[in-house]
């Protein structure tokens, strides 16, 4: 699985700027966004847009760096998805 290039996303938040009506984005979905080398950037970008900004992960890969890094990029809200306590329980869950 690969992740979006940054000239694609560089494209997409040109579009966004005139999306009136526009009140957040959030980085999630298919695949865990902290394995995005550029995910400080992305929300840096999608801030100076005016727009909440949201991150949902399962957290394995957030430490202190990088969530400093997404502070100061202007990540608004933070999700860690928890799905069990263990595999049995995540198996049921998902």
């Amino acid at each position: 699985m690969g992740f979006m290039e940054m000239e694609t996303y560089y494209k997409l938040i040109e579009e966004l700027k005139d999306f009136k009506g526009l009140e957040k984005i959030s980085f999630w979905g298919i695949g865990e966004p902290l394995f995005h080398p550029e995910i400080a950037e992305m929300i840096e970008l999608a801030s100076e847009l005016g727009v909440k900004t949201q991150m949902i992960t399962n957290g394995l890969l957030l430490d202190q760096n990088k969530a400093e890094a997404l502070l100061e990029a202007g990540l608004d809200s933070l999700v860690v998805s928890v799905d069990g306590t263990s595999p049995e329980t995540m198996a049921d869950i998902r």
